[in-house]
C-alpha cells in the first residue's frame, strides 16, 4: 500500500474514532429517569442522534475495511444472509431478488460508497434509466453486488 493510502486510512480511522467517541457521550442521554450528568440533548434528540450515528458508523466501518481489502463478512462476521421472509417481517416489503442470500451490508452500498467517495475511491457502478409511476424518466445507480469488493480509485 502506498503512503498516500496509509494517510487516507489514518484520516478515515480518526473520523471513525471521533464519531464513536461522540456516540459514547450521547448514548446515556437517551435515559429519561435515571440520567446522571449534564444534559446537552433532549432524550428524543439523543435517541435519533444515536440511531443515525449507529448507521453511519456501520457504513464507515464497512467502507474502511473495503479500503483495507476486507469483505463484509470480516466487518460483520455474525450477520445472517438476507432471507425473504425475515426481511418482509422486519421491513414490511420484500427485498429485490439480487440481494437475497447476500450479506445485509449490501443494502447500504450507496451510503458506503459516499464514504469511499470522500476519500477518492468508489465501488464500481452503472447508471440505470427507468420510468417512475408517473412515466417520468429517472436514473439510479446500480452497483455490481457480486463484485462490490473491487474498489477503484476515482482519479485513475
Amino acid at each position: 500500500m502506498e503512503t498516500m493510502d496509509k494517510e487516507i486510512l489514518k484520516k478515515f480511522k480518526e473520523e471513525i474514532a471521533e464519531l464513536a467517541k461522540e456516540q459514547k457521550t450521547i448514548k446515556p442521554q437517551r435515559k429519561t429517569v435515571h440520567f446522571t450528568g449534564e444534559r446537552t440533548l433532549s432524550p428524543s434528540d439523543a435517541y435519533w442522534k444515536v440511531r443515525n450515528n449507529k448507521h453511519d458508523l456501520r457504513c464507515m466501518y464497512a467502507a474502511y475495511n473495503l479500503l483495507r481489502g476486507k469483505n463484509f463478512e470480516f466487518t460483520e462476521n455474525n450477520a445472517k444472509p438476507i432471507n425473504e421472509e425475515e426481511y418482509w417481517y422486519l421491513n414490511g416489503r420484500y427485498p429485490s431478488k439480487d440481494i437475497v442470500g447476500k450479506h445485509p451490508l449490501v443494502e447500504h452500498l450507496d451510503d458506503i460508497n459516499k464514504y469511499l467517495n470522500k476519500y477518492g475511491y468508489e465501488i464500481p457502478n452503472t447508471v440505470e434509466k427507468y420510468k417512475d409511476c408517473f412515466g417520468r424518466e429517472r436514473e439510479r445507480i446500480k452497483f455490481d453486488i457480486d463484485n462490490y469488493e473491487k474498489i477503484i480509485c476515482i482519479d485513475k
